[in-house]
């Protein structure tokens, strides 16, 4: 090739290469620490939490995001120290950064540890008081529990729910009435919560008129009906609820299968327990003890 080609084709090509511009710039900070973001959240829902760790370790830039991914995690893991470390590393925390660390304790089952936390915020939303109201009461804290309902002024359908179903739950059917004749509305698990505490008492007369009061029912309220009907002997009832069922499901038929075991039917048991559509774990052991019993 002659040299003025030569030179030629080289200056063209140098040209040519000055304007085409990078297929694919540079990812901003932003966009890096949202992808990393991502990745954080992906390692703490699968349960990687080593990794989750050694790649917020080493990020570069960290956003309120990040801080609150880590401590979320921790917190549905059930891993407070955890979470608490990464809460007293952050620059800035927000609403979700103490909402997480509390969940982190209570799901922890360090209620106490929460509850220091919970006293040296002053600003927490109705979902947090609620979520303090259930650990204090899944220790059987009642008087804590109400003193905190008491001292809310945004109380929802929820704040009310839990308490009426700890009342329930412990036996103080009375107080759990009195919350319910106070409620301010109502839901289904309003009264579900109240019938279920009567059902677990005996008392059925008084299961059964709120259970032909409620406006709605669910599964949990027809199966909680059933097991206080077979749990006081009264299987005639329990099967006549059972059949008028529009929703059943495995635990309304465990609940009959069992009924008629406890009662001493086991005829009766294990044709409910051939009929079942879907059988689960409890079906099966509900079905081997009894039958062991009897053999034995």
């Amino acid at each position: 090739m002659m040299p003025d080609r030569r030179n030629a084709l080289t200056s063209s090509l140098q040209t040519f290469a000055r304007s085409i511009k990078p297929p694919f710039p540079k990812p901003s900070p932003q966009i890096i620490t949202r992808n990393n973001n991502e990745t954080l959240n992906h390692h703490m829902c699968n349960g990687r939490f080593s990794d989750a760790r050694l790649l917020f370790d080493a990020m570069p830039h960290r956003d309120l995001v990040s801080w609150n991914t880590m401590i979320s995690g921790y917190a549905r893991a059930g891993l407070p120290d955890e979470a608490r470390d990464i809460f007293d590393r952050m620059p800035v925390r927000d609403r979700i950064s103490w909402q997480g660390l509390l969940a982190a304790y209570l799901h922890g089952g360090r209620v106490e540890a929460a509850r220091r936390l919970f006293d040296s915020h002053p600003r927490w939303d109705a979902v947090s008081c609620n979520a303090m109201i259930a650990g204090f009461l899944r220790k059987r804290r009642l008087g804590d529990a109400r003193e905190l309902f008491d001292r809310m002024t945004d109380r929802d359908v929820v704040s009310w729910n839990t308490m009426v179903s700890g009342y329930a739950r412990s036996g103080s059917m009375d107080e759990a009435r009195r919350l319910f004749e106070d409620a301010p509305s109502r839901d289904v698990y309003t009264w579900t919560a109240l019938v279920s505490g009567y059902a677990r008492d005996g008392a059925m007369e008084e299961a059964r008129g709120l259970f032909d009061r409620m406006p709605q029912r669910n599964a949990v309220s027809w199966n909680a009906m059933i097991f206080g009907y077979t749990r006081c002997g009264m299987m005639g009832e329990a099967v006549a609820l059972f059949e008028a069922m529009p929703c059943r499901n495995t635990g309304s038929w465990n609940t009959v299968v069992a009924g008629y075991a406890r009662n001493g039917d086991v005829v009766r048991a294990r044709r409910a327990f051939d009929e079942m559509p879907q059988r689960d774990s409890i079906s099966w052991s509900t079905m081997i003890d009894y039958l062991s019993i009897v053999e034995y």
